[in-house]
């Protein structure tokens, strides 16, 4: 099984809010590479497109992005600890793996939608 495949498994107990946030916060610098990664790709399909729509005043609202995507992230394992005070006696190892893998997905799409609606608003 690949390393990226293994990110999304929950590998410990998630038992205390402790244990949750360390499980979570492990995985934050994936998160964040794919997430550049993801900006990147859409940017890159902004430049092969427009060139002219790259320029410097864009820079301040991509690290905005990468703090609030940031932000965002923090809600996942907040997510969590409600969910394992809710339900005290049961595993919820299967729900934090697709927790995880919905704020994944939903990160990366959101960051290639950003990218594609900037185009289509600035398409001449």
């Amino acid at each position: 099984m690949s390393k990226f495949i293994k990110m999304f498994y929950v590998n410990c107990k998630l038992e205390s809010p402790k244990q949750i946030i360390n499980w979570w916060e492990s995985k934050r610098i994936a998160f964040n590479i794919f997430n550049t990664l993801s900006l990147i790709i859409g940017l890159l399909l902004v430049y092969l497109s427009i060139p002219s729509l790259i320029n410097f005043f864009l820079f301040p609202f991509i690290i905005s992005y990468g703090i609030v995507i940031n932000i965002i992230y923090i809600l996942g394992w907040i997510t969590l600890v409600i969910v394992r005070e809710a339900w005290k006696e049961r595993d919820i190892t299967i729900i934090a793996s697709m927790l995880f893998i919905i704020f994944f997905v939903f990160s990366i799409f959101s960051t290639l939608s950003i990218c594609v609606i900037y185009l289509l608003l600035n398409i001449p």
